[in-house]
């Protein structure tokens, strides 16, 4: 948590660590797992060695931790999945090829640093990523998506913002003839109480739209 509230966003706001285990809200834990990694700017997830079997030479990680790795890696891209490890044990054939940073826990001075600056060098690549992306994204946008993304980025009240017609989940004024649905839902996400908000890149776009 030191590392990550000792760097500043993009919006020069410092960080906030989200953890579901902490959370104090009422929903299923699965769906804060999901809208943590989904919304989060950046998921950081530490997959070092919890316990190890001398007599078989196996070693074992976190499987929670696995789990919600997995679905981040699925969900976000390499760049975002900040994983750590403090261990020298084999790493999992699953996520051999994906980087890690190297993190000595037993100084905690130099773990907050290592971890601090990796997170800082990550939202800077994101964002160059982030307006490419965003620039790429709203050129496939119509003007009813359009209206859609401004209705959710600028809804302040405390009921859902509802849009109506077909196009199943989405709605007419969001998934338009032609529109690549794949594309909304990188902008878009829908929550389990009918709540609608923007992606770190829905509100890329939303903020050229501006």
């Amino acid at each position: 948590e030191p590392a990550v509230e000792a760097v500043t966003t993009l919006d020069g706001e410092p960080l906030k660590a989200f953890r579901v285990d902490e959370a104090q809200s009422g929903e299923c834990i699965v769906t804060q797992i999901m809208d943590g990694i989904a919304l989060s700017q950046l998921v950081l997830a530490d997959v070092s060695t919890v316990w190890r079997d001398p007599d078989q030479d196996l070693y074992f990680r976190n499987a929670n931790v696995m789990l919600e790795v997995g679905i981040a890696l699925a969900a976000r891209t390499p760049e975002e999945v900040v994983l750590l490890r403090g261990d020298k044990d084999p790493g999992l054939f699953d996520i051999g090829t994906i980087r890690y940073v190297k993190v000595d826990f037993a100084d905690v001075d130099d773990a907050i640093a290592t971890i601090a600056d990796e997170l800082k060098a990550r939202l800077d690549r994101r964002k160059c990523e982030d307006d490419v992306r965003a620039e790429l994204a709203l050129r496939g946008l119509g003007i009813g998506a359009r209206g859609a993304l401004k209705q959710i980025a600028t809804h302040r009240g405390e009921d859902p913002v509802t849009f109506t017609g077909g196009g199943g989940i989405w709605g007419a004024q969001i998934l338009e003839a032609g529109l690549d649905q794949v594309l909304v839902q990188q902008l878009v996400t829908a929550h389990t109480d009918g709540r609608y908000r923007l992606t770190w890149l829905g509100r890329a776009v939303w903020t050229l739209l501006e």
